[in-house]
């Protein structure tokens, strides 16, 4: 095949292509696609647990090395404990901000009311374990307790996010039961 008529397909196949799919500006955004829509307050509700994920991983490396290490590090232990910290303050603002731009939304406000108690109650607990982190010689059994507790109030305050994340993409109340809906079950 001669190369004028290599190119010719080739420009043939890519016109045919191009107009099979149409403009890209006129495909539209994924709502107009019918896509999901975010509802207000997604994002912040997904960094939220994204921060509470951040402080369940740090809170578990402490949990464990508080039971493994020999010797512990007082200095490893306050720095992992102070990252624990900043992970709970940025999910309590990202909360916040989903608290405010979820107003009027009922079902997700309850939702937010019960994650920020447990995440208040993770924040309790964290103090006792950063300052049990930041004593001379720390108390691995000690830290470890804490850290339990930590992470079992991480892990509800969890779900409770994740009720919240359905919420919003849902648009504000959960899907009514069907029959049929039992049915396919």
């Amino acid at each position: 095949m001669n190369t004028h008529r290599r190119t010719f397909l080739f420009l043939t196949a890519l016109a045919v292509a191009a107009m099979s799919t149409g403009p890209l500006w006129a495909q539209g955004s994924p709502k107009t696609r019918g896509g999901r829509g975010y509802g207000s307050g997604f994002w912040n509700n997904r960094a939220a647990q994204q921060s509470t994920r951040h402080a369940r991983s740090v809170t578990g490396n402490v949990y464990r090395y508080s039971a493994q290490a020999p010797r512990m590090v007082p200095q490893y232990l306050r720095m992992q404990s102070e990252e624990v910290g900043r992970s709970l303050e940025s999910a309590h603002r990202h909360l916040q901000m989903t608290r405010e731009e979820a107003q009027g939304n009922q079902p997700v406000l309850k939702v937010l009311d019960r994650t920020e108690s447990r995440l208040k109650k993770a924040t309790d607990h964290h103090q006792t374990m950063h300052k049990g982190c930041c004593q001379k010689d720390p108390d691995g059994n000690a830290v470890m307790a804490c850290c339990e507790s930590v992470l079992g109030e991480l892990e509800q305050c969890l779900v409770e996010q994740q009720k919240a994340e359905r919420l919003l993409l849902k648009g504000s109340a959960p899907p009514e039961k069907t029959e049929a809906a039992d049915d396919d079950r």
